[in-house]
């Protein structure tokens, strides 16, 4: 379910350059949560249960007392040819992602390539659609990836107690 954590910067700090964003709202101070997602994704369990986690995640850290107001969420798309920057707006104001916590973004293909192999991130055009695992990672404020969740079992109090942990700079217990 989880990977142990790895210390190694994550690149995303560079890669944000190459990425657009559905709002422009960006912030490299910020601890981001990132996960990978396709808008038109046909499984309920992958990409629209990623969104409804992350909506999840949104509310609870609306409700801490500001303890995690640096606190960022970051969906990436992986279907360029369908989620443009106003595509990408649209669903986030349907689902209700509040833009000063939650952006989505895209960018050119070799840019997505390259972050989704970073977090290897299976993808594949099937038709119309795309074949793909999932990733939800963790990258703390100087942009060094804090730890990895592959595919779709993590529950929401697992993402809120790592930020926690990565807030108060505590590292994450080592995996056996």
């Amino acid at each position: 379910m989880c990977d142990p954590p790895s210390h190694q910067s994550s690149g995303i700090e560079s890669r944000k350059r190459g990425l657009f964003h559905a709002e422009e709202h960006s912030d490299p101070e910020r601890i981001e949560r990132i996960t990978h997602q396709e808008r038109r994704c046909p499984v309920p369990d992958y990409c629209p249960l990623l969104s409804r986690r992350f909506s999840q995640i949104q509310a609870a850290l609306a409700t801490d007392g500001g303890r995690t107001r640096d606190v960022r969420l970051l969906s990436v798309t992986i279907d360029l040819i369908f989620d443009t920057p106003p595509v990408l707006k649209a669903y986030a104001q349907a689902i209700g992602a509040d833009p000063s916590r939650w952006r989505f973004a895209g960018g050119d293909s070799a840019e997505i390539t390259r972050l989704a192999r970073a977090f290897s991130v299976y993808v594949e055009r099937n038709g119309a659609l795309l074949d793909h695992t999932l990733a939800t990672v963790l990258v703390d404020r100087t942009g060094h990836l804090v730890e990895i969740w592959r595919g779709n079992g993590w529950k929401t109090s697992e993402i809120l107690d790592a930020v926690q942990r990565t807030d108060s700079n505590e590292l994450p217990p080592a995996m056996p």
